[in-house]
């Protein structure tokens, strides 16, 4: 996305959905080349990336700029990559309206005549400068963008497993431009690589969502020892059913008081591990659904 095309935020907004809702892509790298733009667009797509990543990975590819809108977009998924030159962060927003005033009025000889319904009428015209309130008014609007900007930025963070508050994203923002490599430093990218390691992070992640692990982002950010104890409990539950079918097999159903039962010589499983068979005598009872006492109606 980006380079020498622009990035148009329905579009990018529509592909995200239909990668979303196509059931053969298993994960998403997005690759992305931009120096920002409209904050609106931006803010669009994050949540359009937010969308997909509920169903599935989303890896960012950063090319030679993902700046600003480039990072709005890409500071919410899974896993980010950047190239040792990559000049990402500028994290910040501005308004701009300019004030033609001087050139209309002295070059050209203009005037002008208002009529309003109330004081905010003609906020935003280019034929005269800002008073104080409207000044104040816009700031406040930039001061509301960034402030959004900071946060989405220590979201995404914090859930890729780099623990930010929008404090601490505020002390490394304000506009500032970041290399690849600084940027891996600060928090603000996962890794120094290519398009093709993004592609087999991805493939990485898609594994780890099939086979239950989750898509390694934050809380679900899953260690080695966390791997073994979830594979030693999909075994033990595996063994648990197999040995209840065998014990089920040796069981002897008595009608008289509609249950199973297991005489004291039947080794149990008791907490996943054997018990021998009691010196007392000892009988455990399986009671049949169906002849499990029914409430009266």
């Amino acid at each position: 996305m980006g380079g020498g095309d622009e990035i148009i935020g329905s579009r990018v907004v529509e592909d995200l959905d239909k990668l979303a809702n196509d059931k053969d892509v298993k994960a998403v790298v997005l690759r992305i080349n931009s120096g920002g733009g409209s904050a609106y667009a931006s803010e669009q797509m994050w949540r359009a990336v937010q969308l997909l990543k509920k169903k599935k990975p989303v890896v960012v590819s950063m090319g030679g700029m993902a700046a600003s809108g480039g990072y709005y977009m890409s500071c919410g998924a899974n896993y980010i990559v950047a190239e040792p030159t990559t000049l990402t962060g500028s994290i910040g927003i501005f308004g701009l309206i300019p004030d033609f005033s001087g050139l209309v009025k002295d070059k050209l000889g203009l005037r002008f005549d208002v009529v309003k319904t109330n004081k905010a009428s003609s906020f935003g015209t280019l034929s005269r400068p800002f008073d104080a309130a409207e000044s104040a008014a816009l700031q406040a609007h930039v001061n509301r963008g960034y402030a959004l900007f900071l946060k989405r930025v220590a979201d995404g963070r914090t859930a890729a497993g780099h623990k930010m508050t929008p404090e601490a994203v505020d002390h490394i923002a304000q506009g500032r431009v970041w290399t690849g490599n600084q940027a891996l430093k600060n928090g603000l990218v996962d890794k120094i690589g290519t398009l093709n390691d993004a592609i087999l992070k991805a493939e990485q992640l898609a594994q780890n969502q099939k086979s239950g692990c989750g898509a390694l982002s934050g809380s679900q950010k899953l260690d080695g020892k966390f791997q073994q104890r979830a594979t030693r409990r999909r075994l033990f539950r595996t063994e648990n059913e197999t040995r209840a079918r065998r014990l089920l097999r040796t069981a002897e159903f008595h009608p008289e008081c509609g249950s199973w039962q297991l005489s004291a010589s039947t080794p149990l499983l008791l907490s996943g591990l054997p018990m021998k068979a009691m010196p007392i005598p000892f009988r455990t009872t399986l009671r049949r659904r169906d002849a499990m006492p029914q409430r009266p109606v």
